[in-house]
């Protein structure tokens, strides 16, 4: 059973209603081998979220740690690359930065299918070192009428070096360029670019 506060139900910028929810979640989970180097993972923790007082936002609940995966891996001398796909639902509207509950929107009816689709390689000259690159296509969908004005489309380009110190200690730097294009024209594309240790 989880209890939550939430400050601003209603995600309004202006009359906020502060409300306590409560409900039980249930996870299961399984791992597939397809083949020695391959595997199907799915994960799925669901629930149901009561709000005391806004009746009108209570929700079933998919958690976002709920994603399915499937990696497919082919290895050549020097390294490998992976194949993926991971999907999952969003059903909390609570839960997403971007909505505003004003203007008479039903968060009620918040659903959001998200599926990320990409190709990762990386390349190891000497036992020490590897390099790795790669891509990833993200569509994010409303499932109902209410939210297509956040539609949209995300292409990742990803990049880093990892010094592999010894069993415990990796070191390394990444980096990774993101553009966002929504399918209507009321939220601006956008692009960032993030690199670190």
């Amino acid at each position: 059973v989880v209890a939550e506060f939430n400050d601003n139900v209603n995600l309004s910028s202006n009359n906020k209603v502060a409300d306590i929810s409560i409900g039980p979640e249930f996870g299961i989970g399984f791992l597939y081998p397809i083949s020695e180097r391959n595997v199907l993972q799915v994960d799925l923790e669901a629930g149901y979220r009561w709000y005391m007082k806004s009746k009108s936002v209570s929700t079933l609940t998919v958690s976002p740690k709920s994603i399915s995966r499937l990696d497919y891996y082919i290895y050549f001398d020097e390294g490998r690359i992976n194949f993926h796909d991971t999907f999952f639902a969003q059903t909390s509207a609570v839960d997403f930065g971007a909505v505003n509950g004003t203007g008479g929107v039903n968060l009620g009816a918040f659903r959001r299918f998200i599926n990320t689709a990409g190709v990762m390689g990386d390349w190891r000259p000497v036992k020490q070192w590897v390099f790795y690159a790669g891509y990833d296509y993200t569509i994010d969908r409303s499932l109902t009428s209410s939210f297509r004005n956040l539609d949209r489309d995300d292409h990742t380009f990803s990049s880093g070096v990892n010094y592999v110190a010894n069993s415990r200690l990796t070191v390394g730097a990444y980096s990774a360029f993101a553009y966002s294009t929504y399918q209507q024209h009321v939220q601006n594309d956008g692009w960032n670019f993030t690199t670190g240790p």
